[in-house]
């Protein structure tokens, strides 16, 4: 019994992108609200990764000009002047 579920899954899956949209196109109004619901969370949230991906982005950044300008100048200029500069 187990084996004539694995030998049915190829012919399955043969035409699984337009049965997947019949189904949407089959649902209900609920259904389709739900699905609605999650494709806008799904968007919200591949919106704040692009968003604290380009924020660690531009920490490293000005973390690497930081380390750089300390190196260079260890001990003519206190790190508070440092900081100053890199607001700029």
């Amino acid at each position: 019994m187990v084996l004539e579920q694995f030998d049915l899954i190829p012919l399955l899956a043969q035409g699984f992108e337009s049965d997947l949209l019949k189904l949407v196109f089959a649902a209900g109004p609920l259904a389709k609200a739900v699905l609605v619901v999650l494709l806008v969370f799904s968007l919200f949230t591949w919106a704040i990764i692009f968003k604290k991906y380009s924020v660690l982005r531009k920490i490293r950044k000005d973390s690497e000009t930081f380390f750089a300008k300390a190196g260079d100048s260890r001990r003519s200029a206190p790190p508070v002047s440092l900081c100053g500069t890199l607001l700029s």
